[in-house]
């Protein structure tokens, strides 16, 4: 298997899961068996079936196994709420492919609505996420992000993982809490249209603010996910 091996291994249970090797409602080999038939290393395939489960394709239940619940390219991408690691990777599982990238006026209430300093100069960009192996997008995005901070066109169109995380590294700007919002809404007809959904469709809109060390915002997005494909999983311990 050629690459990261747990993303080889990930490609290759997600071909097998394709073609009807284990349909949905089946279960998958277990850590320990999926060692012995690729030769691989435990933590090799529990990374695999992480991003498995990130994707969607797969639910781990104690006491049942790792169940497969869709094939791909069928069904919702299901974002994984674990602390800031499960927001991050949001943006590595689904791309975004920019269609617009402009200057922002001080004065765009936009910016106060999402808690910006207006007095700071912005960039505004717009896209589409779509996941791994899906044709229609999962979201239509716009991302703030301030302007000192934000790369160039060809840049921002390379990028493969998370724009906090390119900053962090390019500007020494570290996010050192994230703030969300979800609100349940209804799809109006351009972003319906760009979806490929329906008018009026039922949609989760996100929200994410990006907040440093000095405490201020420096980057933020607003999301549309039309409801049929998006879903959020969260799992919470006690304390005691």
């Amino acid at each position: 298997m050629k690459g990261p091996l747990y993303r080889s291994l990930a490609t290759a249970l997600k071909d097998r899961i394709a073609q009807g090797d284990f349909p949905p409602g089946s279960v998958l080999p277990t850590e320990h068996e999926l060692c012995a038939l690729y030769d691989v290393s435990r933590h090799t395939a529990r990374d695999a079936l992480r991003l498995l489960q990130e994707a969607g394709l797969i639910e781990r239940r104690r006491g049942a196994g790792t169940i497969v619940t869709r094939k791909p390219g069928v069904g919702r991408f299901v974002q994984s709420i674990a602390g800031v690691s499960g927001l991050l990777q949001y943006a590595r599982n689904a791309r975004l492919t920019v269609l617009s990238q402009t200057e922002e006026p001080g004065d765009d209430p936009a910016l106060a609505a999402l808690g910006l300093d207006p007095g700071a100069a912005w960039v505004r960009i717009g896209g589409v996420r779509r996941a791994e192996g899906e044709d229609k997008p999962v979201a239509v995005t716009t991302i703030h992000v301030r302007a000192d901070l934000c790369p160039e066109a060809a840049a921002l169109a390379e990028l493969t993982g998370a724009l906090n995380e390119w900053i962090a590294t390019h500007h020494g700007v570290r996010t050192r809490r994230v703030e969300l919002e979800i609100t349940a809404v209804a799809l109006d007809a351009a972003t319906a249209h760009a979806l490929g959904a329906d008018t009026g469709a039922p949609a989760l809109r996100t929200v994410r603010r990006y907040i440093g060390d000095d405490d201020s915002v420096f980057q933020a997005s607003v999301s549309l996910h039309p409801g049929d494909r998006f879903s959020y999983a969260m799992s919470l311990d006690r304390a005691d």
